[in-house]
């Protein structure tokens, strides 16, 4: 499940999550530096953490 090619101010992001064995997993790629809100619905977990510019991943157990 994701988002692929998303133009938010002129910069490109994809956005794509995934279950693996170590649980679910937030896989993002943007052009620029972001900030990425993840909110656990139903867990009242929130995190805002900084994107750098590339891919990167994150587990969401680690939240």
């Amino acid at each position: 499940m994701g988002i692929e090619r998303l133009s938010l101010k002129r910069n490109m992001i994809t956005i794509l999550s995934n279950k693996t064995d170590r649980g679910w997993e937030i896989r993002l790629e943007s052009e620029k530096l972001y900030y990425f809100t993840i909110e656990i619905l139903g867990e009242n977990k929130k995190k805002t953490l900084p994107i750098p510019s590339g891919k990167c991943s994150m587990l969401i157990d680690k939240l």
